[in-house]
């Protein structure tokens, strides 16, 4: 991944870099947008719900605070009353009890109790009836019993429900309850014959100290269906009455009233709400419902609003299901997400063809830097802005433009020094700056040094072409005389070959007379002669080898001095580069001339050196031949006794003279070799000079 980030162009990698900053810059604002909104969103929700529960709430208990306000006032109109019963004779039908005769006080009560009564039951269409219950004998003397209820369906009709003995209501919890708390009593769920749920007020009825009776006022739940949440987006939303216990009190699901709420939640989430409603404020929690098996687990945020009624708390209980509650979260947060998607490919967009076109002037500095590579120095891109990429490319335009100018220089000057001409110093009119100067001073100090190194050889090969020359007459000389020595020793071999013929014939003409001495001694100082011109031919031949180890001497110096000067000849040429190469063809062919030279020089020597040590083998095997013909010469006057030692003698001289004949054979073959190398070492003297006076003739060609 590294290696392939590394190879995209510059416009790609800043362009992948600000996206990826922008998408991480959009994803943070997003994502506290989102997070914020999500947090208000959630505020707002939960004070909306909260807001509705206390507000049902409220209306709840204000409803319920209204018909206990309502029955209240009717008994507090009864207990006004100093006296209930009044002492008047009976004279007033009973409007309650058609057979019953009351007093003209007693039917005023009556009377007044009743139109309350009714007028409360249509004032308000949450009563369903409203119930007087005295005590034995308190409104009438003459009945244990005095109870009625007037019903809304009663209404228009305004008859009431008597009860005609006081057992028929005393043991009803309405009734017994209000004698033993002696205060309200609050009754649920009393169905009534129609099926309906209804609630029951208790209120007792206070003359002084003592309860008369009570009054009770019964609300249906149906009333209350103006509590119930108005038209809401959340088909899961739930309201309902219920008590601390769980107890349903009220839903518009008439099936769910009266059922223990607690059994439609987990435990623990029974146990969370619990503790929180013992705190008896409003609260809000989540709780875990039982799902079937099979089935997702049900979620829902609950909001409970309490309620003081009476002697206990209720509480308004809304339930939402998490997924809808959250629905416009979750809706944000997609709306969020494709806001921030659609921003991404706009923005990534954006920025590409932004990139494109700021890094346009790239593909012109990329351009030029293709033309310097491929060797394209006058290419010129006019660069799309004056930025500082285009500044960059305005300065590569003028670097290809100065090196341009500066290679065609050196172009031309390089040509001027291959043609041999190395003035230069005032062709040069290039501006070189920077590292360029030292170009143009290497340049110069290049033809400087060609100068001195053209100078050098050109003396040198003036000195090699006069030490060749010399060589060559030198190499003549020594040739010439080793042709007259090659001529000297085959002469001596003849006379050697006659000597040893002669001296077979002495040998055996010693046997058969020693008569023949005076012609031996003729024939010996014959000998004697011959072999004094014999050792003067060989100091001859000494002579000359001496002669041509001076001349040797003189070639050897010639060639380490020519050697020399083609080793500097070399050296300089290969300062000089490629223009000095030719020179360094020439300076190792005299190299190489110089050193064959001087190596067959030294073969000359060694030649030489053996022919002298042989010519002196020779003067002494000849000074010994010249002793013995001096004692045969002597000796042969004297008596034949020793004639047969003179004989062993002759045939010892005969061998001598055998090992001298080969010796001067040999010395023949190699005076003949002495002469071939001095013809080979003439014939490369002549090469050498004639390689001398070319390559003088070459220098004559340079300028400097």
């Amino acid at each position: 991944m590294k290696n392939r980030f590394n190879r995209m162009k510059v416009e790609n990698k800043v362009t992948l870099i600000m996206i990826i900053l922008s998408i991480f810059m959009l994803s943070i604002v997003i994502l506290i947008i989102s997070v914020r909104s999500i947090m208000i969103n959630d505020i707002m929700l939960n004070d909306y719900f909260n807001e509705i529960a206390e507000e049902k709430a409220y209306l709840t208990k204000y409803k319920i605070d209204l018909v206990d306000t309502t029955i209240a006032q009717i008994g507090r109109s009864i207990s006004l009353l100093d006296n209930v019963q009044d002492k008047d004779e009976y004279t007033s039908n009973s409007v309650v009890y058609n057979d019953l005769m009351i007093s003209a006080g007693e039917a005023e009560l009556e009377k007044m109790i009743l139109e309350h009564t009714w007028s409360a039951i249509e004032a308000l269409p949450l009563i369903k009836s409203i119930g007087v219950y005295f005590e034995p004998y308190i409104l009438s003397s003459k009945r244990s019993g005095y109870a009625f209820k007037a019903d809304r369906k009663d209404l228009f009709g305004e008859e009431v429900t008597t009860f005609n003995t006081y057992e028929d209501y005393a043991q009803q919890a309405f009734y017994s309850e209000v004698f033993r708390k002696s205060s309200k009593h609050l009754t649920t769920l009393n169905p009534d014959n129609v099926d309906e749920y209804v609630l029951s007020i208790s209120r007792p009825i206070i003359i002084g100290e003592k309860i008369i009776g009570i009054i009770v006022a019964e609300i249906l739940w149906t009333e209350f269906d103006d509590i119930g949440m108005p038209d809401s987006k959340y088909e899961g939303l739930a309201l309902n009455v219920m008590t601390s216990d769980f107890t349903v009190l009220y839903d518009p699901v008439e099936d769910k009233i009266g059922v223990d709420a607690s059994k439609s939640i987990q435990e623990s989430s029974a146990i969370k709400v619990k503790t929180n409603m013992q705190k008896k404020e409003a609260f809000a929690c989540r709780t875990y419902g039982i799902s079937a098996p099979g089935k997702l687990l049900q979620l829902q945020e609950r909001f409970f609003a309490p309620m003081n009624v009476l002697d206990q708390t209720w509480w308004i209980h809304i339930g939402v299901k998490a997924l809808e509650i959250y629905e416009d979260i979750l809706q944000t947060i997609l709306t969020s997400l494709i806001t921030a998607i659609v921003s991404i490919i706009l923005l990534s967009t954006t920025i590409r063809i932004f990139n494109k076109k700021l890094f346009q002037s790239l593909s012109g500095l990329k351009s030029i830097a293709q033309n310097i590579e491929m060797g394209q120095l006058s290419t010129k891109v006019e660069p799309t802005y004056n930025d500082d990429i285009g500044q960059l490319i305005n300065n590569f335009n003028n670097m290809g433009t100065t090196i341009h100018v500066i290679i065609k220089e050196i172009e031309f000057l390089l040509a001027e020094m291959s043609k041999g001409n190395f003035l230069i110093e005032d062709k040069i009119k290039a501006n070189y700056e920077g590292d360029f100067r030292r170009i143009k001073e290497s340049i110069i100090n290049i033809a400087i040094n060609l100068k001195q190194a053209l100078k050098s050889i050109s003396e040198a090969s003036t000195e090699v072409n006069t030490g060749a020359e010399e060589i060559a007459i030198s190499a003549t000389h020594v040739s010439m005389a080793s042709q007259d020595q090659n001529n000297s020793v085959l002469e001596f071999i003849e006379i050697t070959e006659e000597m040893a013929i002669m001296v077979e014939e002495i040998n055996s003409q010693i046997i058969q007379s020693a008569n023949l001495g005076n012609v031996v001694i003729s024939t010996t100082a014959g000998g004697k002669e011959m072999m004094n011109e014999m050792l003067t031919s060989m100091n001859n031949i000494s002579t000359s080898s001496k002669n041509i180890f001076s001349v040797l001497d003189i070639l050897q110096s010639i060639s380490k001095k020519t050697n020399l000067l083609a080793l500097n000849a070399a050296i300089e040429a290969s300062r000089a580069g490629e223009s000095g190469k030719s020179f360094a063809v020439v300076a190792n062919e005299i190299r190489e001339l110089a050193n064959t030279s001087s190596n067959t020089v030294k073969e000359i020597e060694n030649i030489i050196q053996t022919n002298l040590n042989l010519s002196e083998g020779g003067q002494e095997i000849a000074d010994k031949t010249a002793e013995y013909f001096d004692k045969v010469a002597n000796k042969i006057e004297e008596s034949t006794i020793i004639s047969n030692n003179l004989l062993n003698m002759s045939n010892s001289q005969k061998d001598s003279i055998k090992t001298l004949v080969g010796n001067i054979k040999q010395l023949a073959e190699n005076v003949v070799e002495n002469a071939a190398s001095s013809e080979e070492s003439m014939a490369i003297s002549n090469g050498l000079a004639k390689q001398a006076t070319n390559l003088e003739s070459l220098m004559k060609e340079f300028k400097f």
